[in-house]
């Protein structure tokens, strides 16, 4: 994927409204077998030992239906785990679902990095912020 450049944000809060951005730090990645892999700038190579991926995500924010149901998720034991990842889901922008479904496939502790946690908390409204008893 390419990086989100400052035109496609602007284009994206002028359909979406408030977005996030979220750029995951580079990660390091081990391969089993040599595998060609086409960099940022459109080359391509083989890779067969540690290679830096980013990855950057943009979401909306959540509908309150989808909070709704993320609420209702967290309160069945069953499915908690899964309640953040429905979420983000909901309300991802960039990459489209397919590529979010690899970006997962790669990295599947991006709904729960605390960097997309703060911003979804943000997004809902909430700051983090303890609120003052009356």
């Amino acid at each position: 994927m390419d990086p989100i450049t400052e035109e496609k944000l602007s284009a994206l809060r002028e359909e979406h409204g408030d977005i996030w951005h979220i750029k995951g730090d580079a990660v390091t990645i081990k391969l089993k077998e040599p595998v060609p892999v086409t960099g940022l700038d459109g080359s391509t190579k083989l890779v067969t030992e540690k290679e830096t991926v980013p990855w950057e995500i943009v979401f909306k924010k959540p509908a309150r239906k989808d909070y709704k149901f993320f609420k209702a998720l967290l309160a069945q034991p069953a499915k908690a785990h899964d309640a953040q990842e429905i979420l983000l889901r909901s309300c991802i922008v960039v990459p489209k679902r397919e590529g979010f479904d690899a970006l997962l496939e790669s990295f599947p502790g991006i709904p729960e990095c605390p960097a997309v946690s703060e911003a979804l908390t943000e997004s809902l409204g909430m700051d983090g912020e303890e609120v003052e008893k009356k």
